[in-house]
């Protein structure tokens, strides 16, 4: 019994190992962004052994690319998702991670990113 858990872990291993570039390569360029793939790819690969590890191994890769594609479309949902609809005020706006921030460590908020006129600025 035990062997056979072993057996077992040591081909679900394998299929991750096998699988990992390439879903880190397709979760990069929907993402545009290499920590956030990263973080979706082990979040896929978590989910897949919490859901389907006892499944056969031929079933093994069209279910971990359904997986990894639905955690890719959650992550553009929730980048298209108003700051409103996140949480409420700047703490909400300073805390989400999107395509359009995700080259800054810290994003500014758009009203804070804004340059203020010439008229408008003093010495």
């Amino acid at each position: 019994m035990n062997t056979d858990k072993s057996a077992q872990s040591e081909v679900l291993d394998r299929f991750l190992a096998g699988i990992e570039r390439r879903a880190l390569i397709m979760t990069e360029l929907a993402t545009h962004d290499r920590e956030e793939a990263l973080d979706l790819v082990q979040d896929a690969m978590l989910a897949f052994v919490n859901r389907y590890a006892g499944k056969s191994e031929q079933e093994w890769p069209p279910l971990f690319y359904r997986v990894l594609q639905n955690k890719i479309r959650d992550w553009h949902r929730r980048a298209a998702r108003p700051a409103s609809a996140v949480g409420s005020g700047c703490a909400a706006i300073l805390t989400r991670r999107t395509p359009a921030t995700r080259s800054r460590s810290w994003p500014i908020p758009p009203i804070f990113g804004r340059r203020m006129p010439l008229a408008t600025r003093t010495a």
